[in-house]
């Protein structure tokens, strides 16, 4: 849907119908930069963030999210109110998450673990631990990551 290299893109997404094979949702490349929210706001498939790129997911106002994360080796965060919910497809990668339901109960992990950086101050709300997660996945910190 969105694909965005070696660029600074923003893109603010409000109860719009979104036509295409909900497969990737967004590919970051060559040190590019996406800040993509989402308002009362259905997303669905992988947002795909390459070396040294950047990513930012803001879901509010009761958004769904319906894929994973890919970005290993990039700096992703998420962020989550108390309505809005990430159901998990895949194994993910997060620099930082915030999540206004502290208790996770938003993230149906469908059995999928996501990795957070265990370093990142945003994340000491964490303090280093596992969530079990809705569907049998995890929140798990992840102390070395490469970003």
């Amino acid at each position: 849907m969105f694909s965005v290299s070696a660029v600074n893109a923003s893109v603010t997404l409000n109860n719009t119908a979104l036509y295409y094979n909900n497969k990737i949702l967004a590919s970051i490349s060559k040190s590019g930069c996406l800040t993509l929210k989402g308002i009362s706001q259905k997303l669905e498939g992988r947002l795909r963030c390459g070396k040294n790129s950047q990513a930012s997911l803001n879901l509010t106002k009761g958004s769904k999210f319906k894929g994973a994360i890919d970005a290993k080796d990039a700096a992703v965060s998420i962020s989550l109110d108390q309505s809005s919910t990430w159901n998990v497809t895949a194994d993910s990668y997060v620099s930082e998450i915030k999540n206004r339901n502290f208790r996770c109960r938003n993230i149906k992990s469908n059995g999928h673990t996501i990795y957070y950086d265990a370093a990142n101050s945003s994340n000491s709300w964490l303090k280093g631990g596992t969530i079990s997660l809705p569907g049998g996945g995890s929140l798990v910190p992840l102390t070395e990551c490469p970003h």
